[in-house]
Order: C-alpha cells, then structure tokens, then sequence
C-alpha cells in the first residue's frame, strides 16, 4: 500500500456495536483523518477471558530491515510471525485508506478509499508479542491482501477486510491462519468500496479534518 496513511473517524457506538465490546475510554475512538506510521490506532485484540475481546490504542507500524516503520505486513510474515509467537492477532477498525496515483493523468494526486454502506472496514492486523527494540508496549502492523480491480491502478496491495463474522475467525478460531488469511482475501469484493479523488492537503500531516475526506470534482 503506496505511503501508508490511513483515516480512523468511526464513532465510539459503530465500533462497540460492531465488536460488541464495552469501554470508558472516550479516548480510543478520538477522530484522526491523516494517521502514518507511529501515530497511535485503535486495534481490537482478544482479551484474557475466552472468547471476549478489548479495544486499546497502539502504535502503528513494525521495524522493517532498517529503521524505517512498516505499517503493512505481507499474509506470509504475519502466518510465520504468529507460528514464531513473535505476533498476536489484532483486527484495526479502519474508517479508509488513502492512495496516491503514481503515473498518467493526474499523477501524485492522493484518493480515498472507504466502504459504501459500512461506517467502517475491519482490517486484519498482527500485534508484537512484545515491544521491539526501544518501544515501551506493543506495536501493530494491517495486513495486506492482493488489490482488486478497482484499486489495481493504484496500489498492488490493499488492507485485508474481514466480515464481522470473520472477525471471530481470526481472533479465536484453530484453523491454520494462511487458511483464514486466504478465505477472507478472496472474500473481497470491490462493489463494497468506493474510491474518491481528495484534497492534496492530505500529504501534510499537521492537516486532520473532514475536509480531507470530501470527494473533489472529477
């Protein structure tokens, strides 16, 4: 996924509801319009009682060969890093993505990707077991998916969306995770998305509003 950025706006009643969690932390599900590597996301995790989840806020992004954050991860690192116990399963209540075109017409311009009925995407994600060199707590990474036919021209890889039901898959399930990874990828249907032509203002992170989201005349 080009660049790396992400928008989390969905409203502490949409996330409880989805997840069928409960918090008081009003915090967690504070709006950010224009997130990159090492901002703080909220990640949906199993809790330590069965079957239940918690929501927290964490940092996103994971070492890659060098210094560099990585905020996606590849289905096959995040399989072997699970089987390694160097990972633990996460789902990212991701409200869209932004891309940015890279040649033709129009190149550099940035989109929106985003849902077209849902106030969200349920992301699969993968958590540190525990915190990487020079972090004081964990870290958490989305995991990529092969692009579909409406965001190909923009990116060979999107974040891999699971339904509600594959939620509890992923997060509870026995199954081998490349099963559950690849079941959930080829569940991706590009008529449940939409993709919008947005502001440059996005490539500043000091700018996080609504406007940046808002569709630009074509």
């Amino acid at each position: 996924m080009n660049n790396e950025r992400i928008a989390c706006f969905a409203t502490r009643e949409e996330v409880l509801e989805f997840f069928n969690l409960e918090t008081n932390r009003e915090v967690i599900f504070s709006p950010h319009y224009n997130l990159a590597t090492s901002h703080h996301i909220p990640v949906v995790r199993p809790a330590q009682k069965a079957e239940e989840t918690e929501i927290v806020r964490l940092k996103w992004g994971l070492r890659g060969d060098g210094e560099e954050l990585q905020g996606t991860v590849s289905p096959e690192r995040a399989v072997k890093g699970l089987k390694d116990g160097v990972f633990r399963k996460g789902v990212v209540p991701l409200s869209g993505f932004y891309l940015w075109k890279k040649g033709g017409k129009r190149a550099g311009n940035p989109f929106f990707v985003r849902l077209i009925e849902e106030p969200f995407m349920a992301v699969a994600a993968v958590i540190t077991a525990k915190p990487e060199k020079g972090e004081s707590g964990p870290s958490c990474a989305l995991i990529e998916t092969t692009s579909n036919a409406l965001l190909l021209p923009l990116s060979s890889e999107i974040p891999l969306t699971l339904s509600q039901e594959g939620v509890k898959d992923w997060l509870f399930s026995r199954q081998p995770e490349n099963e559950l990874l690849t079941r959930a990828g080829s569940a991706e249907t590009l008529s449940r998305m939409t993709v919008l032509r947005v502001s440059e203002r996005v490539n500043d992170l000091k700018n996080s509003d609504p406007k940046l989201i808002q569709p630009l005349p074509k």
